[in-house]
């Protein structure tokens, strides 16, 4: 099937596999697709979502699971401001700078996604892990700027604030989590 094949060669034959890979890692499988062998289960929680926003050591050390709903929360929020921010007109994004940065996303995501497509059934587990996106985050800075300015101007400052202090708590709490794991 789709799925099962041993490692495989880089040909055109490999679109649909890989299409077939990339569909599991962020949709349910369809009746007629075959599992990947590795993948896991739900892989864009576990592997993008968890591992972005904290997993530690040799990511066995994971925050409270209460703690990634939070967080879920918090991205589809940004996100949404952000596009909010942009329909608003409250930011006038530069087209090429936005393809650019599109496109990088998309080339880096799809670079993963091939080197973790081609090692599946060769290796146990996934490849890939939440800190390979930190070149996305400058990306992630600007939607949360840009979502700030949906705020009133009088309100902006705080709104920074509150990012600023929930990015503290975060590093508070990984760094409880840890050290309860390693010290204690």
């Amino acid at each position: 099937g789709l799925g099962r094949r041993a490692p495989l060669d880089a040909t055109l034959g490999d679109a649909g596999s890989f299409a077939s890979y990339l569909w599991q890692f962020y949709l349910p499988k369809l009746s007629f697709q075959d599992q990947f062998p590795g993948l896991g289960e739900r892989p864009l929680w576990n592997v993008w979502h968890k591992t972005s926003w904290g997993a530690f050591g040799q990511l066995e050390v994971t925050l409270p699971d209460a703690a990634y709903v939070i967080l879920a929360v918090v991205t589809v929020a940004v996100a949404a401001a952000a596009v909010a921010a942009v329909v608003r007109r409250r930011v006038r994004p530069d087209r090429m700078a936005a393809a650019f940065l599109g496109l990088f996303a998309v080339v880096l995501l799809l670079g993963l996604h091939w080197v973790e497509f081609r090692s599946l059934g060769r290796i146990e587990g996934t490849t890939n892990q939440g800190r390979y996106l930190l070149p996305l985050m400058p990306i992630v800075a600007v939607a949360v700027a840009a979502g700030l300015t949906n705020l009133p101007s009088r309100l902006r400052a705080a709104g920074a604030g509150l990012v600023l202090a929930g990015m503290f708590a975060l590093q508070l709490l990984s760094l409880a989590v840890v050290a309860g794991r390693f010290y204690a």
